[in-house]
């Protein structure tokens, strides 16, 4: 019976930071979540476009002095931790980079391995063309 006690606790942590990872997790006991609206103007009306978690405190000017935060994610990233973003691709000029991004480190890695034999398969092609010829130039001496 232990088990199966331990093994729900540990379906229901793995469900919760699913809902974390997706942005759709528990809110702070004392944030309230607002209903966001988008003033349709061909219909003339409001329609509902998603939920917002807000928490707002109000602290005295000296706490204000006694603990700084930064700006977004910048140090110090306290009062409250904001942890940095999930699920969000980073942009880069780079095309190894963002298909990395795309499909994987592992699958990019094997594609850059695919095309290293490929260019040395071409490289011994050419290569042994002109092997071929100095060597039967060399045997007609």
């Amino acid at each position: 019976e232990e088990e199966e006690e331990e093994e729900e606790e540990a379906d229901e942590d793995a469900l919760n930071a699913l809902w974390d990872a997706i942005g759709m997790g528990k809110i702070a006991e004392d944030a309230q979540w607002l209903k966001m609206m988008y003033h349709n103007a061909k219909r003339k009306r409001l329609e509902p476009k998603g939920k917002l978690a807000v928490s707002i405190q109000i602290v005295p000017w000296a706490e204000v002095e006694a603990r700084p935060v930064g700006n977004a994610q910048d140090d110090p990233n306290t009062n409250p931790f904001l942890p940095p973003p999930v699920g969000r691709m980073s942009f880069s000029f780079n095309p190894l980079s963002i298909l990395k991004e795309l499909i994987g480190p592992e699958t990019v890695i094997c594609i850059i391995c695919i095309c290293c034999c490929v260019m040395c398969l071409f490289a011994l092609m050419f290569l042994g063309q002109y092997y071929v010829t100095a060597y039967t130039m060399i045997q007609s001496f």
